[in-house]
């Protein structure tokens, strides 16, 4: 794997956001130059380099999950498109994964809530301590792997001792948790000092405050809030309903965990298949133990 990440910017706030979107530096209007130049067929490739298979790749794109535009022209959704033809990962979890690859090291503890996923099966491997587990509904016990070689974890009550993992990644799954500040409260616990959290989520950039669009009460009754949206699912052909579409309060949430330095580092490359104006990944730092 190449050593380098795209240059990214950092933003611990809003405010910080905002600044660089008011900025010399915001290059939006050029990104949506390029990418408007390659639209077009109903399917297309475009020649990059994959930094998790470190070779030349030809990404796939298709109008799968796209967005329409105002005057009705269809754009890809390239956060979920953009697939490399050798890992077969997406634009996002290529760049999940190059940012855990390149805050580890090949004997570090890992831990990912994924397990039946190409994702994990990249990170493991390159980790060989890398650990993945799905929420089960097979009346598996959490923390024991059932008939089909699957751990069960449940993200809110973790079964791994604490200060465990050097690393945690959690890839679109929080936005499907209920109560995601005891996930939060898990992952820092199972965090060594100085242990870093990768998180991507659905996320409102230009929104402060989270939008809850589903919430469930002790009896496990759901009421919806807006539209019911649904998630692909590995394990259930029906899905995963979404709770939450995240603002840049979780920023804040994630410090009132006990993290440090919590913030989106924004990108965007097309030598490397990062498209659709900035991408981000979300990371947090477990304070490091004193000296």
């Amino acid at each position: 794997m190449i050593n380098t990440l795209p240059q990214a910017t950092r933003c611990t706030s809003f405010e910080e956001f905002r600044s660089f979107m008011a900025s010399p530096a915001n290059r939006e209007a050029d990104m949506a130059t390029f990418e408007g130049g390659l639209l077009g067929a109903e399917t297309f490739t475009v020649p990059g380099y994959c930094a998790v298979c470190d070779r030349e790749a030809a990404f796939f794109v298709d109008y799968q999950y796209c967005f329409t535009a105002p005057d009705g022209q269809r754009l890809p959704n390239w956060r979920e498109r953009l697939v490399c033809p050798h890992c077969h990962l997406n634009n996002r979890m290529r760049a999940a994964t190059g940012f855990l690859l390149s805050v580890s090291e090949p004997g570090d503890a890992i831990y990912l809530t994924e397990f039946v996923t190409p994702l994990f099966q990249v990170i493991a491997s390159k980790r060989k301590r890398a650990i993945g587990s799905e929420y089960l509904r097979d009346g598996t016990a959490r923390g024991i792997i059932n008939a089909a070689g699957v751990r069960h974890e449940d993200v809110t009550c973790l079964t791994f001792p604490t200060g465990i993992f050097h690393t945690i990644g959690t890839f679109d799954v929080l936005e499907h948790v209920p109560n995601y500040r005891l996930a939060l409260a898990e992952f820092f616990r199972c965090l060594r000092p100085g242990g870093m959290l990768i998180i991507t989520v659905p996320f409102l950039i230009w929104s402060v405050t989270t939008v809850t669009r589903a919430k469930i009460d002790a009896s496990g009754t759901i009421t919806h809030l807006l539209p019911p949206e649904i998630h692909g699912d590995p394990l259930d052909r029906g899905g995963a309903l979404c709770f939450y579409h995240f603002g840049w309060d979780f920023v804040d949430t994630l410090s009132e965990a006990g993290f440090e330095d919590a913030g989106l580092s924004m990108f965007w490359n097309p030598r490397l298949g990062y498209l659709g104006s900035y991408q981000f990944v979300i990371t947090a730092r477990k304070t490091a133990a004193p000296r």
